[in-house]
Order: C-alpha cells, then structure tokens, then sequence
C-alpha cells in the first residue's frame, strides 16, 4: 500500500479490507516478533515501599 496512488475511494477501501482480512494469516510471523513473553511475575507477599 506504500508508495500507491489509489484512483478512488472505492479502490482504496478495496484495498484495506483485503489488508485487514488478509492480516492474521499473511503477517503471523511479524505479529509474533512484537510479543515478547518474558514477563516477570510477583508473589502477593512482596511489597514495594514508595
């Protein structure tokens, strides 16, 4: 979609919903390289003095 001049708004919008339907199976593997699941978990008795 970069860098295209879109001759209309219908064209456009074609173009987006397919961006949008096409989006979970067509760009998984970038998806996954944002979620970073390295999470640090904390007891109830630990407390944080303020």
């Amino acid at each position: 979609m970069y860098r295209i001049h879109y001759d209309t708004c219908a064209t456009f919008k074609k173009y987006i919903d397919a961006c949008l339907r096409d989006f979970g199976s067509r760009f998984n593997g970038n998806k996954q390289t944002l979620v970073i699941v390295n999470f640090q978990l904390f007891s109830k008795s630990e407390s944080c003095a303020v």
